[in-house]
């Protein structure tokens, strides 16, 4: 179990230090729906480093399991939102709204989290593309990975 948790540390980890080199060097910002993206990455990479350290017991491996389709399905949730918006008609995208800090800091949470999940026009701006699918494409891949990885170790481990 141990070999597993590893594994799925470095790809997570691998997959958050890939959006920064893309964001710092590639000069790509990320939109709101990008940012939670990253945060279910670094909660499915903190849920593995975790239950690295602990030792394999019966209860531990369902609650990892849990947590991480709770958290890889929330960013999934999101990831699907943001290619929706990619894939509407010019006429139909939504306008650009407020900038996240702008959001967080004069919303109400609720209010700021609904904001930032309908989405904005900045976001269904696709600036990358790697084998034909947009990079929030490919988080939605990702995160369906972990998902999946999820319910296998809910039921097989």
């Amino acid at each position: 179990m141990r070999l597993k948790n590893l594994m799925g540390f470095l790809l997570s980890f691998g997959l958050i230090l890939a959006a920064l080199f893309f964001q710092y060097y590639q000069h790509l910002n990320p939109c709101p729906l990008c940012i939670l993206q990253r945060l279910a990455f670094m909660g499915v990479a903190l849920l593995f480093l975790i239950f690295l350290i602990f030792p394999a017991k019966k209860w531990l491996i369902r609650l990892q399991a849990v947590l991480m389709f709770l958290v890889a399905g929330g960013g999934l949730a999101v990831a699907i939102r943001q290619v929706y918006l990619q894939h509407l008609p010019k006429d139909q995208v939504p306008g650009c709204g407020p900038g996240l800090n702008y959001l967080i800091q004069n919303l109400p949470l609720n209010d700021a989290l609904l904001k930032i999940f309908q989405g904005s026009g900045e976001c269904a701006v696709v600036d990358w593309r790697f084998l034909g699918l947009s990079m929030a494409s490919w988080s939605a891949i990702w995160l369906a990975v972990f998902v999946v990885w999820a319910i296998k170790q809910f039921f097989y481990d």
